[in-house]
């Protein structure tokens, strides 16, 4: 299976949506704000 492979395409779809989907449930309230600015640049830098 390649890259190209439409199944391949479509698991890793399928991950990134879970990913985001837990990071979105994830209580961020308890974090201090160092934390909370450099998981801010982390996302910003994503590519």
């Amino acid at each position: 299976m390649g890259l190209t492979d439409p199944a391949v395409i479509e698991e890793a779809y399928a991950a990134y949506v879970a990913a985001a989907a837990r990071l979105a449930a994830l209580d961020y309230s308890g974090l201090p704000i160092k934390t909370l600015l450099a998981l801010q640049s982390r996302r910003e830098t994503l590519k």
